[in-house]
């Protein structure tokens, strides 16, 4: 702390900067190649970010599986990478969105349905939450979901709650 005539220098020096979070460093983890708004907002409250990358996505080891996309009744997409890794897979696979023309799309989050949208094509639903139960409720809004194929990209690392809801839905 400052003692003396120093302390009329306080607003000059900023030694800590300004703002609730000046003097606090703080780290924000995501994956490499994406963006956090929460960093700005830590900045802009006086904080020292630093970002530390803990994931990188990489193309799936086995190419996608070349079965009756047409089939799908729903497609969910848990995540951007999701989303990029199918579309990208069925370029590989020599096909477009066309293969899946019968299947209504779920894209959770907002950064999820903008890389759907950025393939052209719109999303039906978006859940107002990221838990499972948000995301059958939203479906089963537009649509019955029992009964129905869903088609789930994901990584196989991925929780499992909203596979084991989907099945039991």
């Amino acid at each position: 702390f400052m003692v003396g005539e120093v302390v009329a220098l306080s607003d000059n020096l900023a030694w800590f900067g300004h703002g609730d979070l000046a003097g606090l460093r703080v780290v924000v983890t995501h994956a490499a190649g994406t963006t956090d708004p929460l960093e700005q907002l830590l900045r802009d409250a006086g904080a020292d970010v630093l970002h530390l990358q803990l994931l990188s996505f990489l193309p799936p080891a086995e190419p996608l599986p070349d079965f009756d996309y047409e089939t799908f009744d729903w497609i969910v997409f848990s995540s951007p990478n999701a989303a990029e890794q199918l579309f990208a897979g069925l370029r590989r696979l020599g096909q477009d969105a066309r293969r899946l023309r019968r299947a209504r799309f779920c894209a959770i989050g907002k950064r999820t349905a903008h890389a759907v949208e950025q393939q052209h094509l719109l999303v039906d639903v978006q859940p107002r939450g990221f838990e499972p139960g948000a995301v059958i409720s939203a479906m089963e809004a537009l649509a019955p979901v029992r009964g129905t194929r869903v088609l789930l990209p994901r990584a196989d690392i991925s929780r499992s709650a909203l596979p084991e809801v989907l099945r039991a839905a």
